[in-house]
């Protein structure tokens, strides 16, 4: 479930990030989206410590038309591959994606 409902996106970027532009891009389109990283700690054989990042961009249903995993978008002026799309039940999707370098 999201952090944010997706009503709420669109006011809660431009409130926190202190703009009025959308801040996702995919080609002409854009919206606003809430953008969460956590990072989550496994260990691995031989006793280390495994640190894998998780990047998920949520936007309201219908934000964004056309997006398929692979798809490049620009979020806050950094580029992301989407990997995985979740449609959720409360009107929003998760995108995860992996930074493009």
């Amino acid at each position: 479930m999201s952090l944010i409902s997706p009503n709420d996106i669109a006011f809660a970027v431009k409130d926190f990030a202190g703009t009025c532009a959308p801040n996702v891009r995919f080609g002409a389109q854009r919206c606003y989206g809430d953008l969460k990283s956590t990072d989550d700690m496994h260990g691995v054989q031989g006793g280390a410590t495994l640190i894998v990042r998780t990047t998920t961009l949520v936007v309201a249903q219908g934000a964004l038309t056309g997006v398929t995993e692979d798809s490049q978008l620009t979020v806050d002026g950094a580029a992301y591959l989407v990997r995985v799309i979740e449609p959720q039940s409360d009107g929003s999707v998760h995108y995860l994606l992996a930074e493009k370098t």
